[in-house]
């Protein structure tokens, strides 16, 4: 959900995402730190920076810019077979 925050340039902000919670989906999602796919920063849908805290000074160019944090989705896959592990 996007909320407004509002700064004037010069001024700082810091961002951390929450992690974990739950999306509107009722999947747990983390901040990941992890080699394959990790968590990042994104603005504008650049990618941005890799910690789960990010803190930047507000520019002019800030007005109306989206900041989201990429948490990832826990997916822990249950393999069963009974042929193969009696």
């Amino acid at each position: 959900m996007p909320i407004t925050i509002k700064k004037a340039p010069g001024q700082s902000v810091t961002l951390t995402a929450i992690s974990p919670q739950t999306d509107n989906q009722n999947f747990q999602r983390i901040w990941h730190t992890g080699t394959t796919n990790p968590s990042d920063w994104k603005k504008d849908e650049a990618r941005l920076f890799t910690n789960q805290s990010y803190i930047f000074p507000v520019t002019n160019t800030d007005n109306n810019t989206t900041y989201q944090a990429q948490l990832r989705k826990i997916c822990k896959p249950n393999f069963q077979n009974s042929e193969m592990y009696p």
